[in-house]
């Protein structure tokens, strides 16, 4: 203490030791009043961090449940069902058809999900892929053209209709692009071929 007033003295100060201990005891509680808001707003952080962690938790459920739900439907909707497949076999294969109102032959080759077509004319044909949708009436063909001599078309959903009857398979189509899908196997704007084995 003596050492404190001595360096008080040399500073020039006149203030005595008492005061000094009531001014260091404010600070320090001042500094655990500061320690508590920061122990409280700490706290506070941890419960909201919480909280959005439960959030986030709920909204992942719902987010999965949902992709299971549109996942489900898609493989209805793609021939992964069992009554799918039989009719997705049933089609593969090399077929020979007749356009309607064209002279010559067209080819169509189904091998799995890819899709082979030549029209009666050579110059023109169509690589891609195929989805069979068989939960609509009439059943659905749809062909993502990935490769033919029209660039336009490449990239392009090609949307028919197609039905299978007596060896025959039947598809109507609108041109790659268009988003329509037949209504009717005669209608106006499609193409028909009539496809057998």
């Amino acid at each position: 203490m003596r050492l404190e007033n001595d360096l008080l003295a040399q500073a020039g100060g006149d203030v005595d030791l008492s005061q000094n201990n009531l001014i260091e005891a404010e600070a320090v509680e001042e500094l655990m009043k500061s320690d508590e808001r920061v122990d409280e707003g700490a706290a506070r952080v941890q419960a909201l961090a919480n909280h959005h962690r439960k959030e986030n938790m709920k909204m992942t459920t719902k987010m999965l449940s949902l992709g299971l739900v549109l996942a489900a439907a898609l493989a209805g909707a793609t021939g992964c069902s069992k009554a799918s497949k039989s009719e997705a076999n049933a089609v593969q294969g090399t077929w020979k058809g007749q356009e309607t109102n064209t002279t010559g032959t067209a080819s169509l080759v189904l091998t799995g999900t890819n899709l082979e077509f030549h029209g009666a004319n050579p110059q023109e044909w169509y690589k891609g892929t195929f989805t069979l949708r068989e939960d609509t009436n009439p059943k659905q063909m749809i062909v993502v053209i990935t490769d033919c001599p029209d660039s336009k078309y490449v990239g392009k959903t090609a949307y028919a209709i197609y039905q299978i009857q007596d060896g025959a398979m039947t598809i109507t189509a609108h041109e790659p692009g268009d988003t329509n899908v037949p209504t009717t196997f005669d209608g106006p704007d499609v193409r028909k071929i009539v496809f057998k084995q």
